[in-house]
């Protein structure tokens, strides 16, 4: 019955340490997830500031022509 015993124990200890190596990669993954979506949204931003300067240009050379053609 002891030997039964000290079985299950180191049983459960390998699921122990199975599930702790679980939780560390899930963790390093959930990391590595967090810091791609935080690249995407700093490109995001970036891209979204070269449309907003596009517009104005665009809104700009829109002014500038129909100032001229008015002359």
């Amino acid at each position: 019955m002891c030997n039964s015993f000290d079985h299950l124990r180191m049983v459960s200890d390998e699921e122990r340490i199975r599930d702790r190596d679980t939780i560390i990669e899930l963790k390093e993954q959930l990391k590595t997830q967090g810091d791609q979506l935080q690249t995407q949204g700093i490109q995001l931003q970036a891209q979204d500031a070269v449309i907003n300067s596009l517009k104005e240009q665009v809104a700009f050379l829109m002014r500038q022509r129909h100032s001229s053609s008015g002359l």
